[in-house]
C-alpha cells in the first residue's frame, strides 16, 4: 500500500481540478444542441482508466479521517472521505497521477501513483494533525472549484458528515448554525432560510439550489423546503453565500443563496437505511442505494416522514348568530419523497446525468395574508445535465399540483357566508368551493463554457453562459387571473412568463497574492425592464494564512408570478360580508380618484463588502466581513389599495375593470422606497485538539432610513409598509467533541441567541403595538425572537455498519416564536438508527 507524506502545497484548487461529486465550475443555458456539443468538445475522447481507492488517516494515531477532500490533480475526479476515512475514485486515466488530500485545519497531503488499466490502486494517505492551514474546497462562491479561503464572497460550508451526526427532521434545521443565515421555523419540519433581513411570510429573496436546479415552487417562487425531494443521507455538502449573487446565479439570489450538492454514486456506493422516532409522534424512514457498472452509475433515495405539528387554534371569524369559527386545522404532517439518478460516462472526463424526483406533502404553511392547509400537494422534477471540465449544460422541469390545498380563512369565510344566508355548508363543501387549484410548471435551460489561459505573467480564467426560464401557471382561475389578454387558454387561466439571462466572468491572477474578478449579467423578462447585475472583487492571498477581499455586487429580485398575476380571495373584513381579494400587480391600477399605481418593478440591492478569511495562530479560523447594502424599489407585502373612508377604490387592473366597493376590498403589491443596511458577520472556530472544536457566529445589522417619507406610501406616519423582519443582533455558538469517552462517540452542543424584533407582513403584525389587541392571527402576541435556546446531538457507531444518533432541539422547552402565524415552537427529541453497507 502506497503511503503519502505531508508535503505542503500552496497552489489554489481550480484550473483543471474538478472533483467528481462536486458541481461543475459554472452554470447556464439553451440546451438541445449543447448536449451534442458536450460530447463533441475536446477532452471527451475515451481513454483507458483504472480506480484509486484507499483511506485517509491522521499522522499521530492513524485514526480514520472523515470529511477530507481527495482528488486526482489535473482532472475532474475526486471524492469526500466517509466517517471511516474511506474513498473511491473511479475512471482515473492510466499512467502517473498525483493524488491530493485536503481537510480544513490540516496540511495538504499528496501521493504519486501509477494507474493501470482496469486495476485498482490502493493507498493510505496520512495527514498531519498539526493545524497549519484551513483551505477546504468551495464550488459555489465563483462557480468553480477553489479553496474556501480564496472565495471572493462571504461563504459558509456544512458537510454531509456533520448532518449524519444528528437526528433532526430536516437538513434545513442545521442552517441556523451557519454564519449569517437566518432560519424561521413554523412547524416540526417546515423551516425557511434567509440572510440579511427583509423576509416575509413568503420569502423570495433567498435562492436554494440542489445540484444546480432551483428548488423553488414553480409559480409561487419560494423555496420548497422539506417539500422538495432531497434526503440528508444523499447530501455531500451545503454551501451558503451571503449577500447579492445575481451576477452568477440570476434573479432572486438577492440576499444570498444555499447550494445543496448531493453525493456521486461512484464515490458513495452502497446501501443505507435509517429509521427514526421522536416527540410529536414523529416517525421517519430513509433509504439510499447507489452503485456502478461498466460506463454507468446510479442512485435511488426514498424518505417517509410523519408527525403531529404544534397546534395554534386561533379564532378566525364569528357569524351573525355568534358561532365562533377557529382554524381547526389538520396538524398531521406527512411527506413521501423519492429521487432516482442514472449516470453515463462516454469518456473519462464527461458524464451525462438524468435525475427525477417527486414529493407528496401534507402540512400547514403561513403566507402574508392567511394560513394555508396544504393537502395532497405534490412537487416533481426531471433533470438532464452534461458535465465536463470545460462545459456544462442542463435542462430541467419542475411542476407542482396543489391537490386539496386551501386558505383556512377563506374556507371559514365560505362557511360564515353560508351560515349568515341560512344555508350552512360543511367544512368539506367549503373546501371544494375555495380550493387553490394549481398544476403549473417551470422549464429551465442552462449552459456554460469556461477555460483558462496565460497572458504574459497574468493567468486568466473566463466563464460565459446563458439561462432561460419559462414559467407556465395553470390555476383554472382559482389563483391567477383569467382575464389577461395574453392567456394561452382563457378557460383554464394558463399563461406564460419567460426570462432570459446571459453572463460572463473574468478572473485575473496577477501573481501569487493578487486576484481581480469582474463579472456581469444581463436579463430580459416578459413583464419588467431589462436588468444589469455587475460584480467586482479584489482579493489578496496570504500564503497559508487566508485572504482579504473587497467586493461590489448588484442584484435584483424579480417579481414572482404570485406577485404579478395573483387573483384570489383572502377571507372577509371581520364583522362584515365584504370579501377581501388579493390582486397581483404586473399591470398597474387606476383608482377612482384618477391616481395610478404603477406595475411592480424589480427590487435592487447594491452591496459593498470587505472581508477576511483565514487561520490565526495555527488553531483559530476567522471569517469576518462587513458590508453595506443599499436597497431600492422594495416590493411590499400584500397591502390595501382600497380606502373606503376616502372613497378611493381601484377601478381598473391593467385593461380589466374591477367591481367597485363594496363588492370587494382589494389588496395588492407595490414597488416603493429605499433603505440602507450596515452589517457585520463574524465566524470563529477554534481547534482545541484533534477531537475538540469550539465555534461561534455573530451577526449585527443596523437598518438606516426605514422612517424615510419614501417608505410611507399611504402617508399615515406609521412606516409599517416596510419592515426589516429580522433581529438586528443574533449569535450561535457550540462545541463539538469527537471520540468523547468512547471511540466513535461524537457529541455536539449548540446554542442560539436571538434578540426581540418586529415582524410585519400583510395582515400580520407581530409588534409590541399590536400585543393584546385581540386581533386574529399573530396581532395579539407581540414581537418575535427574544430567546436563548440550546440543542444537543450525538452519534455513536454500534458496529462498523450501524450507527445510532440522538438530537434534542430547544432542550429546555422554551416557548419560541420564530415566524408570523406559526404556533409556539417547543422541544423536540428524536433518535435514529442507521445501517450502511458500502
Amino acid at each position: 500500500m502506497a503511503r503519502a507524506g505531508t508535503d505542503k502545497v500552496t497552489e489554489s484548487i481550480g484550473g483543471r481540478s474538478h472533483p467528481r461529486g462536486f458541481p461543475p465550475r459554472y452554470s447556464p443555458a439553451l440546451l438541445p444542441l449543447l448536449i451534442v456539443a458536450a460530447l463533441w468538445c475536446p477532452g471527451t475522447i475515451e481513454g483507458q482508466t483504472g480506480t484509486v481507492m484507499g483511506v485517509v488517516t491522521t499522522s499521530d494515531d492513524e485514526a480514520a479521517l472523515g470529511e477530507a477532500s481527495v482528488w486526482i490533480v489535473g482532472t475532474n475526479l475526486g471524492a469526500l472521505t466517509s466517517a471511516d476515512g474511506l474513498f473511491t475514485i473511479a475512471g482515473v486515466p492510466v499512467g502517473p497521477q498525483v493524488v491530493r488530500a485536503n481537510r480544513i485545519g490540516l496540511a495538504d497531503a499528496t501521493v504519486h501513483v501509477d494507474v493501470v488499466e482496469g486495476q485498482t490502486v490502493r493507498l493510505e494517505i496520512t495527514m498531519s494533525t498539526s493545524p497549519v492551514r484551513v483551505d477546504g474546497i468551495s464550488v459555489s462562491g465563483s462557480r468553480r472549484i477553489e479553496k474556501v479561503t480564496d472565495a471572493p464572497v462571504s461563504l459558509s460550508i456544512l458537510s454531509g458528515e456533520q448532518l449524519s451526526r444528528s437526528a433532526e427532521l430536516s437538513y434545513v434545521e442545521v442552517l441556523e448554525r451557519m454564519r449569517g443565515v437566518d432560519s424561521y421555523r413554523t412547524g416540526i419540519a417546515n423551516v425557511t432560510p434567509n440572510a440579511r433581513g427583509f423576509t416575509s411570510g413568503l420569502n423570495y429573496r433567498f435562492r436554494v439550489l440542489v445540484d444546480h436546479r432551483m428548488a423553488h415552487v414553480p409559480t409561487i417562487g419560494t423555496p420548497a423546503g422539506f417539500a422538495y425531494p432531497v434526503m440528508s443521507e444523499d447530501i455531500e455538502r451545503m454551501e451558503a453565500i451571503l449577500g447579492p449573487s445575481s451576477a452568477l446565479y440570476g434573479p432572486n439570489a438577492h440576499n444570498g443563496l444555499l447550494h445543496i450538492i448531493t453525493k456521486h454514486p461512484r464515490e458513495y456506493p452502497g446501501t443505507s437505511v435509517t429509521l427514526g422516532v421522536g416527540t410529536n409522534s414523529t416517525l421517519s424512514g430513509r433509504v439510499r442505494h447507489a452503485g456502478a457498472f461498466d460506463r454507468f452509475a446510479y442512485k435511488v433515495n426514498a424518505e417517509y416522514l410523519s408527525g403531529d405539528d404544534w397546534i395554534k387554534d386561533d379564532t378566525v371569524a364569528i357569524d351573525d348568530f355568534g358561532q365562533v369559527y377557529t382554524e381547526s386545522a389538520d396538524n398531521a404532517v406527512e411527506s413521501i419523497r423519492a429521487t432516482a439518478s442514472i449516470y453515463y460516462f462516454p469518456s473519462s472526463d464527461v458524464q451525462i446525468i438524468g435525475t427525477a424526483g417527486r414529493a407528496m406533502t401534507d402540512a400547514l404553511i403561513t403566507t402574508n395574508t392567511t394560513r394555508n392547509q396544504v393537502t395532497d400537494f405534490t412537487l416533481d422534477f426531471q433533470q438532464l445535465r452534461v458535465e465536463s471540465p470545460r462545459f456544462f449544460a442542463q435542462a430541467y422541469r419542475t411542476g407542482n399540483d396543489n391537490g386539496r390545498s386551501h386558505a383556512i380563512e377563506t374556507k371559514v369565510a365560505a362557511q360564515v357566508a353560508s351560515a349568515n344566508a341560512g344555508a350552512p355548508i360543511s367544512e368539506e363543501e367549503a373546501i371544494s368551493q375555495v380550493r387553490l387549484i394549481e398544476n403549473g410548471y417551470r422549464l429551465n435551460y442552462e449552459a456554460q463554457a469556461n477555460d483558462r489561459f496565460d497572458l504574459g505573467a497574468v493567468g486568466i480564467r473566463w466563464i460565459v453562459g446563458a439561462q432561460h426560464e419559462d414559467i407556465r401557471p395553470n390555476s383554472q382561475g382559482t389563483l391567477f387571473a383569467e382575464g389577461r389578454a395574453n392567456l394561452d387558454d382563457p378557460s383554464t387561466g394558463a399563461f406564460q412568463v419567460r426570462q432570459t439571462g446571459v453572463y460572463g466572468q473574468a478572473e485575473f491572477e496577477l501573481d501569487e497574492h493578487w486576484r481581480i474578478i469582474a463579472a456581469g449579467r444581463y436579463d430580459r423578462h416578459d413583464l419588467y425592464e431589462s436588468q444589469a447585475s455587475p460584480r467586482f472583487a479584489i482579493a489578496y492571498r496570504l500564503p497559508d494564512a487566508g485572504s482579504f477581499r473587497i467586493t461590489y455586487n448588484r442584484a435584483f429580485q424579480a417579481p414572482e408570478v404570485l406577485a404579478t398575476d395573483l387573483l384570489a380571495p383572502a377571507g372577509v373584513i371581520p364583522g362584515t360580508s365584504i370579501p377581501i381579494v388579493v390582486y397581483g400587480n404586473g399591470y398597474g391600477f387606476e383608482l377612482s380618484d384618477g391616481s395610478v399605481i404603477a406595475p411592480l418593478s424589480p427590487e435592487r440591492n447594491t452591496t459593498y463588502e470587505v472581508g477576511y478569511k483565514g487561520m490565526l495562530g495555527g488553531r483559530l479560523f476567522v471569517d469576518v466581513n462587513a458590508y453595506q447594502s443599499r436597497y431600492e424599489n422594495f416590493q411590499s407585502p400584500a397591502t390595501a389599495i382600497t380606502n373606503p373612508g376616502a372613497g378611493v377604490v381601484p377601478v381598473t387592473w391593467g385593461d380589466s375593470p374591477i367591481d367597485l366597493f363594496p363588492a370587494q376590498y382589494v389588496l395588492s403589491y407595490r414597488s416603493f422606497g429605499k433603505v440602507r443596511v450596515d452589517g457585520i458577520d463574524v465566524g470563529l472556530t477554534y481547534r482545541f485538539s484533534d477531537r475538540v472544536e469550539g465555534w461561534t457566529n455573530y451577526s449585527h445589522m443596523n437598518v438606516v432610513g426605514l422612517d424615510d417619507p419614501a417608505n410611507d406610501f399611504d402617508e399615515d406616519g406609521d412606516f409599517d409598509e416596510l419592515s426589516f423582519n429580522s433581529p438586528e443582533n443574533k449569535a450561535t455558538f457550540g462545541v463539538r467533541f469527537s471520540d468523547l469517552v468512547a471511540s466513535g462517540l461524537n457529541v455536539g452542543v449548540h446554542g442560539r441567541w436571538v434578540e426581540s424584533y418586529d415582524f410585519v407582513a400583510g395582515f400580520h403584525r407581530a409588534t409590541a403595538a399590536g400585543e393584546g389587541t385581540g386581533q386574529f392571527q399573530f396581532k395579539d402576541r407581540g414581537p418575535l425572537g427574544d430567546f436563548t435556546t440550546f440543542d444537543i446531538s450525538l452519534s455513536y457507531p454500534l458496529t462498523t455498519s450501524a450507527q445510532v444518533s440522538l438530537s434534542a432541539t430547544n432542550l429546555f422547552d422554551e416557548s419560541l416564536r420564530e415566524s408570523i402565524g406559526s404556533p409556539s415552537i417547543r422541544r423536540m427529541i428524536r433518535t435514529e438508527v442507521s445501517y450502511a453497507v458500502r
